[in-house]
């Protein structure tokens, strides 16, 4: 059987009584990397995203990664890359949605943000307004730089 197997007893990594949150994430991560049969597995380890064998030992894992904050969660820095201590960090879910494969990113005036970032940046309501700026056809110099509240307009020609 592969070396994802938790053989670590549940009782140790609990507070209360109930497990960890730092253990549910590196068993989580263990499954979804090294285990075939996990339904996620065709995301992490189906793509070649490994977990570093240090980390085959929770209490390693625990030394890297430390105690989780509130609010946060385990997140690869670069999603494509591996589950190793120069690659994670604890993560909002918000910063966890800037870093995902399918965010759309924007360089104008050397600057590069995500499509929700340049929405919050200029004073959109909703990242879905520039969102449709770009696919009816405008520019990504036009969407940024045409003020919030003003709307195209075709011009009338006679």
């Amino acid at each position: 059987m592969a070396n994802y197997t938790i053989k670590h007893g549940a009782a140790r990594h609990s507070r209360h009584g109930s497990v960890t949150k730092e253990y549910n994430a590196w068993a989580s991560m263990l499954k979804r990397c090294r285990n075939p049969r996990h339904p996620l597995f065709p995301r992490w380890g189906g793509r070649g995203i490994t977990v570093c064998e240090r980390w085959s030992s929770y209490e390693q894992f625990f030394a890297d990664v430390g105690t989780c904050p509130p609010g946060h969660t385990l997140e690869r820095i670069n999603n494509n890359g591996n589950y190793e201590a120069s690659n994670v960090r604890w993560a909002t879910s918000a910063e966890q949605q800037r870093n995902t494969r399918r965010n759309r990113w924007l360089t104008h005036d050397g600057v590069t943000l995500c499509l929700t970032d340049w929405a919050i940046k200029l004073g959109f309501k909703t990242s879905a307004a520039l969102a449709k700026r770009l696919t009816t056809g405008w520019s990504v110099d036009r969407a940024l730089t045409t003020p919030v509240n003003v709307r195209y307009r075709r011009s009338k020609r006679q």
